[in-house]
């Protein structure tokens, strides 16, 4: 558990926007022209992000089904990019630095990850150039078209003007993966900034359970609640993500989680950043 799965999540639940303008006259635009401008540069986040390093205070709390807390756990990792690839680098566990070895043992991780993406870069091997990151992620232009629109209004969030846009699922939707079928049962609200079409705010939940397998797994709750902050001119980041899972696997094995993650002090970070284990 760390920072990979809450910053994935940031990534499916469209963090992405466009630089377009729109001016006070203007008239109010369609919930389709919304999302179009929205989505222009979808995936200049992923190249955006190489720039700057930054920490994610990550929070993992595991309840039992009376929902009483089984697990809790707290972690701060640093996230930074080596020639492209992101690494996470785990600070403190439970509020606390790290022991002697658990020192060691992200040194040590620390370290085969540089040697094996010097080793990629040798041998001019671009795959699994977002490390972690590519295992679940998905880009906008997989998600846009799967969503009906409607535009419910006009709103601020954090002093800024916003469209608020509801989305629903299509009929009729294809799911080659688990996480499709998580995907194209999702409904909710986006608030988008009017002024630069950034997601500034979105919320999504299950509109109802999804089976995955044949009695595998039974998912009845998925509730994900993510934000976006304007770091500098044009520069937009994560805020803070939150996502509650619930389910059963197999009838007797439940699954009952929520996680939460804050992102903050974000730096411009060259591409070959000094190791962050001093």
């Amino acid at each position: 558990a760390s920072a990979c799965y809450l910053y994935t999540i940031a990534c499916l639940l469209f963090i992405f926007g466009s630089t377009s303008r729109t001016s006070a006259t203007e008239p109010i635009l369609t919930a389709q022209e919304i999302i179009a401008r929205m989505s222009v540069h979808a995936d200049d986040y992923w190249v955006l992000t190489q720039e700057y390093t930054f920490l994610a205070d990550i929070l993992i709390d595991d309840y039992e089904t009376d929902g009483e807390i089984k697990k809790h756990m707290t972690l701060t990792e640093r996230i930074y990019h080596y020639h492209g690839r992101r690494f996470f680098r785990k600070l403190t566990i439970d509020g606390r630095p790290l022991n002697a070895d658990e020192l060691k043992e992200e040194d040590t991780r620390e370290s085969k990850f540089r040697a094996r993406t010097q080793k990629s870069i040798a041998a001019n091997d671009s795959s699994d150039i977002h490390g972690r990151m590519d295992e679940s992620a998905i880009l906008i232009k997989d998600l846009v078209g799967r969503y009906n629109y409607e535009l419910a209004g006009l709103d601020s969030v954090r002093g800024r003007g916003v469209y608020v846009v509801n989305f629903t699922p299509r009929d009729g939707l294809k799911a080659d993966t688990r996480r499709d079928k998580i995907f194209n049962e999702l409904q909710g609200t986006v608030w988008i900034d009017t002024v630069q079409f950034r997601i500034m705010k979105s919320v999504g939940r299950l509109r109802r359970n999804v089976r995955i397998g044949w009695i595998a797994a039974n998912i009845d709750t998925v509730e994900i609640h993510y934000e976006q902050q304007e770091i500098e001119a044009g520069i937009w980041m994560p805020l803070f993500v939150d996502a509650r899972v619930s389910g059963s696997i197999f009838f007797f094995k439940k699954i009952n989680r929520y996680t939460s993650a804050d992102f903050y002090n974000f730096e411009e970070s060259s591409e070959d950043p000094p190791r962050y284990i001093e």
